[in-house]
């Protein structure tokens, strides 16, 4: 039996590297080793998890890159991994996402959705970003921690967040920015007026 220690867990994972890619209806053979942290595959089953960290044998969890590191993996059968419970973004349990630690999940905004926040009254547009770009730094809060709560942000509050702060991640099967609370600097009023983006 694993007793994991110093709120760390230990997880396994069906794969290690997405070795495949879709384009159209075609799955072509993918080389991860060229770009390997990049193709890691962030998902895994938490197996043993330190009783400090808010999770549970079974749970699925989102987690850091640093799942592929060597050091991190474990001398046992079935694809096993050990992180710090900073590594683990989310948690699902039951179908509920619940995000970990300090963590925010924040949809981004496509440029076309904003556009009339990003317009000035004489109809010239304030974003250098093509249409099919999401807006920089502002997004919607959707997947929020116990502690982004307590400190008063809420489901669906738009916000700004800091530059370069934000991790794509895809959790169940929907793009999010990742990011920690400390990277959100404010909510906004939907019809706040933007003089700048970036």
């Amino acid at each position: 039996m694993l007793n994991p220690i110093n709120g760390r867990l230990i997880v396994r994972l069906d794969k290690r590297v997405k070795n495949t890619i879709q384009v159209g209806v075609k799955e072509l053979i993918l080389d991860p080793s060229f770009r390997i942290y990049w193709n890691t595959v962030r998902v895994a089953e938490v197996v043993a998890a330190d009783k400090a960290v808010d999770v549970i044998p079974g749970d699925k969890v989102y987690v850091h890159h640093f799942v592929q590191n060597p050091e991190h993996v474990l001398p046992f059968e079935g694809n096993h991994s050990w992180l710090e419970q900073n590594q683990a973004f989310c948690r699902v349990r039951d179908g509920e996402i619940k995000a970990l630690m300090n963590f925010v999940f924040v949809e981004p905004i496509l440029y076309e959705s904003a556009l009339p926040l990003m317009q000035t009254d004489s109809g010239i547009f304030l974003n250098r970003k093509t249409k099919t770009d999401y807006v920089e730094r502002i997004g919607v809060a959707r997947i929020l921690s116990d502690t982004a709560q307590q400190a008063g942000l809420k489901n669906g509050d738009l916000i700004l967040f800091g530059k370069d702060c934000e991790y794509d991640i895809e959790v169940e099967d929907k793009l999010y920015f990742r990011m920690e609370l400390r990277d959100v600097i404010c909510t906004l009023d939907p019809d706040t007026n933007l003089t700048k983006i970036s």
